[in-house]
Parts: C-alpha cells; sequence; structure tokens
C-alpha cells in the first residue's frame, strides 16, 4: 500500500517547502491504492550522467530544446528524454503543449507524460489521463545519497478514466449541495 508521504515526496521534491495541495496528493494516493492508478518505480537512468549535466555548461546541443527552469531541471529533463526515446523507441517533445499544459517530456503521440523535479500543480496528472496519455511519470530531484534518478510511473487502470470522470462529477455534485441557491 502507497501511503501519503511518498506520493507527496514524489511530487513535492528538492530544496523547496512542501506548500502542496493536500486534496490532489490524498485523491492520488487513493487512486493507486485502490487499484484505478497502477504505480511502479522506474529507473530514469544514472546519478552520474545527471552530475555530468550540472558540472559543465549546458549547451543547445545538450539540451534540445530542453530549456525552462532550473540547470538541475534541465538536466533531469535531458535523461528523461533519453529514456523515453531508448526504453520506448518514441520521439519527444520537451515543454510541448498538451492539455493546456507543457509537460516537461512528451512523446510525439502524446502517450507518454513526464514531469520532472517539483510539480506545483500535481492534479494535472488528470489532465494528462482523461487527454489520451497512458503513462504518466514523475521523476523528483535525486538526494544525495541516491545512485541512480528514479521516475515514478503512474499508468491508468482500464476503468480509470471513467472512474475519474464520475469521481469529478460526484464532488461536484457534492460542492453544488453546499452552495446557496441564487
Amino acid at each position: 500500500m502507497t501511503n501519503f508521504l511518498e506520493i507527496r515526496n514524489i511530487f513535492f521534491s528538492g530544496d523547496y517547502g512542501y506548500a502542496y495541495d493536500v486534496d490532489t496528493v490524498q485523491e492520488i494516493t487513493f487512486f493507486v491504492n485502490n487499484g484505478y492508478l497502477l504505480f511502479e518505480r522506474v529507473v530514469i537512468g544514472k546519478k552520474q550522467d545527471y552530475l555530468v549535466l550540472l558540472s559543465k555548461r549546458i549547451t543547445t546541443k545538450d539540451s534540445c530544446d530542453a530549456d525552462g527552469g532550473s540547470k538541475q531541471h534541465i538536466a533531469l529533463k535531458i535523461i528523461a528524454g533519453k529514456f523515453i526515446k531508448n526504453t520506448y523507441e518514441k520521439d519527444i517533445f520537451y515543454e510541448h503543449v498538451f492539455c493546456g499544459y507543457y509537460p516537461d517530456v512528451k512523446s510525439t503521440d502524446s502517450s507518454i507524460i513526464v514531469e520532472c523535479g517539483l510539480t506545483n500543480n500535481p492534479e494535472k496528472i488528470f489532465a494528462y489521463f482523461k487527454g489520451g496519455a497512458s503513462e504518466v511519470i514523475q521523476v523528483p530531484y535525486p538526494y544525495d545519497e541516491d545512485t541512480e534518478i528514479i521516475g515514478y510511473k503512474f499508468t491508468a487502470a482500464e476503468n480509470f478514466r471513467e472512474f475519474l470522470e464520475f469521481y469529478e462529477k460526484e464532488k461536484l455534485s457534492n460542492v453544488k449541495r453546499f452552495l446557496p441557491k441564487r
């Protein structure tokens, strides 16, 4: 069983305070624990490759248009992009619009979405799945003791999209009951 703190730490990593959305982290944890979202830890790359990227000046050739964010963030995007290309044999876009957001890395067919580092809005995972993504991978910033860059892969179970639509309608219906009639 996955716990709330584990999910929270996946989305909110690095040297930042935790100003996070408790409700969304609880919802993601609920979906994982009840089998609507499948969840697994995957090795994205070697931490040594990340450190090499941080130690040198990242050039346009290195970044492949992965600009945006800190050097650490760009390094994670480059490593995640290589992972998608090598593991799934798919071409990628960096910071390319999808469902109203600009995911850090996305396969050109939009089936795989990757978010790196600190994610201020983990709720976008739901938009990605509703938009047709089959996998969403969150790659947190590594800790000093890590030797690998780890990603956390969320895969929609067969009935997740339908359940998510039902769940959102139910939440809206419950909110409407508490609003004063106008």
